[in-house]
């Protein structure tokens, strides 16, 4: 009698609908994931097909959960060492180590808002700087958020 319960327990389990979701991605690699909700399985092939979007159009792969500050490193990689003048380095490095990194380092890309952008502007103009150092800081901030989205 023990043996036709646990039979019919294996039917039902069987018989739940699975969702599977099976993407390719412009690299060449193959995505696939299975959902016991259609909702879920739904919303993780929008996901796919956005960031496969965003592959085709940039040619780059994101990861939006990235810390800012990691992201600032690759940034410096990408886009200033070997294309920007020593001291122009410099005064980046210099920004991002004394007033954008502490404010906002440990944060992920997709949670920087406009809130965290004013937080950062008070925090320089309350460091006692001139107007003129604040505008640079927050044009090198906003320069390396435009590359990120």
């Amino acid at each position: 009698m023990a043996n036709l319960d646990e039979k019919n327990v294996q039917k039902i389990q069987r018989a739940k609908k699975k969702y599977r979701v099976d993407v390719r991605m412009p690299n060449g690699k193959r995505i696939t994931k299975t959902f016991s909700r259609k909702f879920d399985a739904e919303q993780f092939k929008a996901k796919l097909k956005i960031s496969k979007q965003r592959i085709n159009e940039t040619g780059v792969d994101l990861d939006r959960t990235i810390k800012f500050k990691d992201f600032v490193e690759i940034w410096f990689k990408d886009h200033i060492e070997g294309r920007k003048a020593v001291r122009t380095i410099a005064g980046y490095r210099s920004n991002f180590k004394n007033y954008i990194l502490p404010i906002l380092g440990e944060l992920n890309i997709n949670q920087i808002s406009y809130y965290h952008a004013k937080q950062l502007e008070n925090f320089i103009m309350k460091s006692g700087v001139k107007a003129r150092t604040v505008n640079k800081v927050m044009m090198v901030f906003k320069t390396v958020l435009k590359r990120s989205y």
